[in-house]
């Protein structure tokens, strides 16, 4: 083989190494639909009534919250309930795996650009994926 059939068969190997990483981490990734953006915070409270044991120590709790940042200056806090903790927790995991995810592919697509690397037909195939933009009717004249 010549020193040409060589690079190219070692720049095919890396594509391969590269693309079936990149299918292995896709394949990790938690369905979108049981993800969720927030933070989950556990909190004692207070209940203020006269007597009470939480006016002393901790107070009752601990409280799960779920708290989302919604814009600049905006948040919202949710209560959650004790039977729905377990999932409150794996969604929120989840939403972190995704991001993970995301970079770690963001990082491999990079390195394979760089490399020039990415096959032609992924790339074409990927341009498909933008918005459709409508076609506009023509407009009728009225019949005089």
């Amino acid at each position: 083989m010549t020193d040409l059939g060589v690079a190219v068969a070692e720049r095919r190997a890396q594509a391969r190494k590269l693309l079936g990483r990149r299918q292995r981490t896709v394949a990790t990734a938690p369905r979108l639909t049981e993800v969720l953006r927030g933070t989950l915070l556990e909190r004692y409270v207070r209940c203020g009534k006269a007597g009470c044991h939480c006016q002393e120590g901790l107070g009752h709790g601990p409280i799960l919250y779920l708290s989302v940042t919604l814009g600049v200056g905006r948040s919202q806090q949710i209560t959650i309930a004790p039977e729905d903790q377990t999932m409150a927790r794996r969604l929120v995991h989840n939403y972190k795996r995704i991001w993970e995810i995301l970079e770690e592919v963001s990082t491999i697509n990079r390195e394979l650009l760089q490399r020039r690397l990415l096959p032609r037909a992924e790339a074409e195939t990927a341009s498909h994926a933008r918005p459709r933009q409508r076609r506009r009717r023509p407009r009728r004249t009225p019949d005089p």
